[in-house]
């Protein structure tokens, strides 16, 4: 017996229905009827506990090759939720780039490193625009990473990985060498962050 027949067979030895389990499990009924019809297989979690509800061991519910299929699903959920950690945590300290001096200020012909809140041309107000969002984006991608959704994440990738696209082209066109530098670094990190979490 595969895994959601099982599943189904204790569920209704047990006189519960789809919406109560998934009550017991703090699932919706829609995960239940998803793992039942064999459509999917429930987090490491869930199965202990739906171990638990039954009153049956995990081996008992699961064959070795559905062990081996779950624990597989586990790790890639824990590598995007990795991923999108990194990514927000990154994007957060983005703030650092307001009070270090990475910015060049001609005084009386030389060009002195200057903290952002230093200088005193329009780039100014970009520069802070820029930073302001990623920061933002960061503190969010933080939150979001808590929720479980395969489109938000890659919608979260295409975000963060564009705003830091931005900030390189805007550092290297206004002739900010340091902080594009450092910009492009970052982008090399989620790059990489990015494609290890998609194999």
């Amino acid at each position: 017996m595969e895994f959601n027949e099982k599943l189904q067979y204790f569920r209704k030895k047990s006189n519960l229905t789809q919406e109560e389990l998934a009550e017991k499990l703090f699932v919706s009924r829609t995960a239940i009827s998803k793992w039942e019809s064999g459509r999917g297989m429930p987090s490491i979690s869930s199965l202990k506990a739906i171990s638990e509800v039954f009153d049956v061991s995990i081996d008992e519910l699961l064959s070795s090759e559905e062990i081996i299929e779950a624990a597989e699903k586990e790790k890639k959920e824990n590598m995007k939720s990795f991923k999108n950690i990194i990514f927000g945590i990154i994007d957060l300290m983005s703030i650092i780039f307001l009070f270090i001096p990475l910015f060049g200020k001609e005084i009386n012909g030389y060009i002195y490193l200057v903290n952002l809140f230093s200088i005193n041309r329009v780039g100014k107000y970009i520069y802070l625009i820029i930073i302001g969002v990623t920061i933002l984006y960061g503190a969010a991608e933080l939150i979001m990473s808590k929720f479980e959704n395969k489109s938000v994440d890659k919608i979260n990738s295409i975000i963060s990985l564009g705003l830091t696209s931005i900030a390189i082209i805007t550092f290297i066109a206004t002739r900010e060498p340091y902080i594009a530098f450092i910009e492009f670094w970052i982008f090399l990190i989620k790059i990489v962050v990015y494609i290890k979490q998609s194999k």
